[in-house]
């Protein structure tokens, strides 16, 4: 058995990417922040689905369908393969505590989000804790996900500061 899955794995390595090759590498997302500004103003900043997005970097693109949001972002490459990621998630909002953001597939995601961000006012600034997975779906062989894993975690780490950046400037 360990032999036909070696083989397998030289053939798809040797043939390179293909339809059904899909491989889920996750990403995480966990840091506290202090944003500069009352908790009204961070909570207005991304108090909407819209507002969110805008926030959100890398956003291309998004749509409400009843209770579900898609969000289509921008283009993104690793390993050799491009992908522009389409989520399907449900955003529940706290009113100035916090956002939650669930998973709720659909045909044709390539990307999965998962996950909260918390809000606290303390002194006058807002501690913002965000705690988030994400996948994304790459048309790659089997062994070259180990090399992956460490691109798309450097993608995701990347998205969240744009995302600190962003709704720093947003809640000024």
């Amino acid at each position: 058995m360990i032999g036909t899955l070696a083989c397998a794995d030289r053939a798809a390595l040797e043939s390179g990417p293909a339809e059904g090759l899909m491989r889920w590498i996750d990403g995480k997302i966990e840091r506290w922040e202090t944003i500069e500004a009352p908790i009204t103003r961070v909570w207005e900043a991304v108090s909407s689905v819209d507002r969110l997005g805008r926030v959100f970097p890398c956003v291309e693109s998004m749509r409400s369908e009843g209770e579900r949001t898609i969000w289509v972002l921008e283009e993104q490459s690793a390993v050799g393969v491009s992908v522009r990621p389409r989520a399907t998630i449900r955003i529940q909002f706290e009113k100035l505590s916090g956002i939650q953001i669930e998973e709720a597939p659909a045909d044709g995601d390539t990307a999965r989000i998962r996950g909260a961000l918390e809000f606290a006012e303390r002194e006058g600034v807002t501690k913002t804790r965000a705690a988030f997975t994400i996948s994304i779906a790459l048309s790659i062989p089997l062994l070259t996900v180990p090399v992956a894993r460490p691109i798309v975690q450097k993608k995701i780490d990347d998205l969240a500061n744009r995302f600190v950046a962003n709704l720093r400037r947003a809640a000024r």
